[in-house]
């Protein structure tokens, strides 16, 4: 029987078909949790010193790992390490100065958590003692790995969880269905969305549907349904990355000289009624600036085509959607005023960036703020004075109103 501890010190101790199954820093994460951070970083440094013909060693595998499917090796590593650096020095994301930092995110196969289950099974069932599973996890995670690989590997990358532009790296894995399929013929597993005649295997098989089939699933099932241990796989995975930017909020306040300006596009049937609008004016110079293609206009209140809006201006947001910029320097902000008011259509002021937190100002506004209308009355007959006594001592009107439902906002 093995010693009970986080650290194999005989590897002779591990069971070859374990051993020829587990790429290095799979190995590591498993046995060497205690000294995990430490362990990859040796590991890196002797790769990075290797000349000429290497050693084969005994972690040393041409096969796909089969807990990670060769995620955590060193191609695919360098593959993930390049993606990220791709766009991060894209034209979109990039500053004055080169962009070296990003909230990263990785998306695993569940296949993953269902061959880390049953290895997990496998070692309790053969080799009581070797590691302590009451913990929560026995393993370090893959993702928790893939980081710190990544860490040791790129120095010049920094991560930042609230960093505003998130990089995901998604590996994919070609047998990732039929491995999680597989589960669905245990008694007493149930996928939520398996009767959905839309849903497809990767909706059926999430993250979520296979992690709980996995927890409803007795050691003694997986034992007997599923490939004990976990078989060597026939492919690798491979990688994707993209980079999103968190929106970004710019307020202020318009101005509208025109009668004919809707506040938004204006179409009727799909016919556009109006070359211009409220919304395009002010978005169109902002987007430019920050580098976004895509936006989203909204305003406290309204007012029709044909009515202007002066005075102080209306209160307005722009919500960017993935733009290349998260702030800008006061002078630039103020240069983007400058070109919207250059028009004779609509003016700007106070062009400023708030937080998502403070939309709800805008609205609340809306609500709650009171509006001042002239109108011109016209009668039949002269009214008698006692009439227009009373409805100037009416504290409150109902107006009974029709609009050309044609007129837009």
């Amino acid at each position: 029987m093995v010693s009970n501890s986080d650290t194999i010190n005989n590897e002779d101790d591990l069971p070859e078909s374990i051993q020829s199954r587990l790429c290095e820093i799979c190995y590591f994460r498993i046995w060497e949790r205690n000294n995990f951070t430490s362990k990859v970083e040796d590991y890196f440094l002797s790769k990075k010193t290797e000349v000429g013909d290497e050693k084969p060693g005994k972690h040393i595998k041409t096969n796909p790992c089969c807990l990670c499917f060769g995620l955590l090796t060193l191609p695919l590593l360098e593959q993930s390490i390049l993606l990220i650096k791709q766009i991060l020095n894209n034209d979109k994301y990039k500053q004055d100065l080169e962009r070296k930092q990003c909230c990263l995110s990785f998306s695993i196969p569940p296949a993953i958590f269902i061959r880390e289950a049953v290895l997990k099974v496998f070692i309790k069932d053969k080799y009581e003692g070797l590691l302590d599973f009451e913990r929560k996890s026995a393993f370090i995670t893959i993702k928790e790995s893939w980081r710190t690989c990544l860490e040791q590997l790129a120095n010049d990358l920094k991560f930042d969880d609230n960093n505003p532009l998130r990089i995901t790296v998604t590996a994919l894995y070609i047998d990732n269905n039929e491995e999680c399929k597989q589960l669905s013929h245990i008694p007493g597993t149930y996928f939520p969305n398996a009767n959905k005649k839309s849903a497809g295997p990767e909706y059926i098989y999430s993250r979520a549907s296979v992690l709980n089939a996995i927890g409803s699933i007795s050691e003694e099932d997986l034992k007997k349904n599923l490939p004990f241990p976990p078989s060597i796989p026939q492919h690798f995975a491979t990688l994707t990355a993209s980079g999103k930017h968190d929106s970004v909020f710019i307020a202020g306040r318009y101005n509208k000289y025109s009668r004919n300006l809707s506040q938004t596009p204006w179409t009727i049937d799909g016919v556009r009624k109006s070359d211009l609008s409220v919304d395009e004016l002010l978005s169109g110079p902002i987007k430019s600036v920050f580098r976004a293609e895509h936006h989203n206009f909204s305003s406290s209140g309204r007012e029709d085509v044909d009515v202007r809006m002066l005075g102080s201006g209306r209160p307005f947001i722009v919500e960017l959607i993935d733009p290349g910029l998260s702030d800008i320097l006061f002078e630039k902000m103020r240069s983007i005023e400058c070109d919207i008011n250059n028009s004779s259509l609509v003016k700007v002021r106070d062009l400023q960036i708030i937080s998502k937190n403070e939309i709800k100002n805008l609205k609340e506004g809306e609500e709650e703020k009171k509006k001042t209308y002239k109108a011109l009355c016209i009668t039949k007959q002269v009214p008698a004075p006692e009439a227009i006594m009373k409805i100037q001592n009416s504290e409150r009107l109902v107006l009974e109103q029709k609009n050309p439902h044609t007129c837009p906002s």
